[in-house]
C-alpha cells in the first residue's frame, strides 16, 4: 500500500506543481494586462483632461487679473458716483465676474480654488470697509483711492499674488 501511495505522488506531485506555476504565470500575465489597460485609460484621460485643466488656470489667472484692485477700479471709473453707488458698482462687479468662473473649481486643487474665492471674499470686504470708513458723503473717486492705498500699503503679499503663486507652482507640477 505504502509503494501505490508512492507512485501515485510520483504522477500526482509534478502535475500539481506543474498547475500551481502554469496558474501563477497566467494570473502574473492578467495582472500584467490589466495595469497595462489602467495605463491606457490614465494616459487617455490625461490627454482629455489636461488641456481643459491648463485652461481652467489660465481662466482663474485672468479672473484674479481682473479682479486686482488697480485693474478693477481702472475699468470701473468712479466718474461723478458717490462712494456708496460706486460701493455697490464694485461688488456687483466682483461677484459677476467670480460667478462667471464658478465652473473652473472642478479642474483645480481645492487649495488653488480656496485662494480664489479667499481673493474675492478680502476685496469685497476691503471696498465694504473703505466705504464704511470715508461714510455716505464721500465721492466713488475718494473710495477709489482708499481700496488703492489699502492694498499698496500691505505689508505682505498681496492675496492676488499669492493666488497666482499656487497655480502657478500647481501648473508646473503637472508636467
Amino acid at each position: 500500500m505504502g509503494t501505490e501511495i508512492l507512485e501515485i505522488a510520483k504522477y500526482v506531485l509534478p502535475s500539481l506543481i506543474s498547475l500551481t506555476a502554469a496558474i501563477l504565470i497566467v494570473r502574473m500575465f492578467m495582472k500584467r494586462d490589466e495595469d497595462y489597460k489602467k495605463f491606457e485609460i490614465a494616459v487617455k484621460n490625461k490627454n482629455t483632461t489636461l488641456p481643459l485643466r491648463l485652461q481652467s488656470y489660465e481662466r482663474l489667472t485672468l479672473l484674479l487679473e481682473r479682479l486686482e484692485p488697480s485693474s478693477l477700479i481702472t475699468r470701473l471709473v468712479p466718474n461723478d458716483l458717490t462712494s456708496k453707488d460706486y460701493q455697490l458698482i464694485l461688488i456687483s462687479n466682483i461677484k459677476a465676474e467670480f460667478e462667471h468662473n464658478l465652473s473652473q473649481q472642478i479642474y483645480v486643487s481645492s487649495n488653488v480654488w480656496n485662494s480664489v474665492v479667499l481673493v474675492k471674499n478680502d476685496l469685497i470686504k476691503t471696498v465694504i470697509m473703505k466705504g464704511a470708513e470715508l461714510g455716505p458723503d464721500a465721492s466713488g473717486l475718494q473710495l477709489s483711492r482708499a481700496i488703492l492705498t489699502h492694498y499698496h500699503e500691505l505689508e505682505t503679499a498681496s492675496p492676488n499674488g499669492a493666488a497666482l503663486d499656487m497655480i502657478s507652482m500647481e501648473v508646473k507640477s503637472l508636467f
